[in-house]
């Protein structure tokens, strides 16, 4: 996911203070842990975030978040 105002996003900040997250897709909900992506660590990853959405959405430029689904008990 990108945030368009980065860290002045409120759901960039409240994922700072908890990681954790509850994602909604259509009917499916799941528990996630979000993270701000660092530039320079996470390179590779930010910038496939950054080209999947200026493909799709022609715009993707913003803070790259990564949302990781949790797997507890799924086999």
């Amino acid at each position: 996911m990108l945030a368009e105002h980065f860290r002045e996003a409120h759901w960039v900040k409240n994922i700072e203070r908890n990681p954790r997250v509850r994602v909604r897709l259509g009917q499916e909900q799941f528990d996630a842990t979000a993270r701000v992506l660092d530039r320079e660590r996470d390179r590779a990853t930010w910038e496939m975030a950054q080209r999947l959405s200026n493909e799709k959405y022609g715009w993707g430029e913003g803070l790259s978040v990564e949302i990781d689904r949790e797997t507890k008990g799924e086999e």
